[in-house]
């Protein structure tokens, strides 16, 4: 029996709750259970070398800290798309129906798009172990009500594939959760109109990533196919 891949994603998201921003944006970390040590014992080198021992958060990004946001993106975007990947969606809030489609549950959304990003990275024969960042829900069922629709979703278009666990953890204590909120936040800085309200050191982080996977910004939307970095708008209009 060919033997499954083994996936660790790890969810944050960006300009949720903040009314000055036009768009959101729920990102996912995915790797490979097998390079998870190594990832992080490299990224834990590179943050000794800068001396850096706080948490990576995109709103904590500054002129102190570019040599070492530089370092870890350049890090990061050469490893290979088997081994990490960070894929996002990016939606005009809006275009947001919540009375018709979210039972006026700005939370039920939000769940509802972390589904449909889980849901359109499901590959065929892959384990998957799920690690949101925590979020003080009104409903305590809210993860496990996504995990029973990914499941939903696995038996009838993914039967090799399974969830194996899905558990939301504090950021504080999960750099990969960090790294997943750092790159929503330079895509939603790109998408919300950066260049009226710029940030010295967020523009240069911002471009420095889009550089580095070969765009000229991240207001953009991905091919399907693209695997390291993908960015996908959701039309709803």
């Amino acid at each position: 029996m060919e033997s499954k891949n083994q996936m660790n994603v790890y969810l944050d998201e960006s300009s949720i709750d903040n009314p000055q921003n036009s768009h959101m944006v729920i990102g996912g970390l995915f790797i490979n259970r097998s390079q998870v040590h190594e990832i992080k014992k490299e990224i834990s080198n590179i943050k000794k070398k800068y001396s850096y021992f706080g948490e990576i958060k995109w709103i904590k990004t500054d002129q102190r800290k570019l040599k070492f946001l530089k370092e870890l993106v350049d890090y990061l975007i050469q490893l290979k798309s088997d081994d990490l990947q960070f894929h996002c969606i990016v939606v005009k809030k809006d275009c947001v129906n919540y009375t018709k489609y979210h039972q006026d549950d700005k939370e039920l959304a939000f769940y509802k798009f972390m589904y449909i990003l889980i849901s359109h990275r499901i590959n065929n024969n892959s384990d998957y172990y799920i690690f949101p960042d925590f979020k003080p829900n009104k409903l305590k069922e809210r993860v496990k009500n996504l995990h029973d629709y990914l499941n939903k979703f696995i038996y009838f278009n993914k039967s090799s594939s399974s969830i194996k666990h899905i558990q939301s953890y504090d950021s504080q204590e999960n750099i990969f959760i960090q790294i997943a909120d750092f790159f929503s936040g330079a895509v939603g800085y790109h998408w919300n109109n950066s260049h009226k309200n710029p940030n010295q050191a967020k523009e240069v982080i911002a471009n420095h990533i889009a550089e580095r996977i070969g765009k000229k910004s991240l207001d953009m939307n991905s091919f399907p196919s693209e695997q390291k970095f993908n960015i996908w708008n959701i039309n709803l209009e």
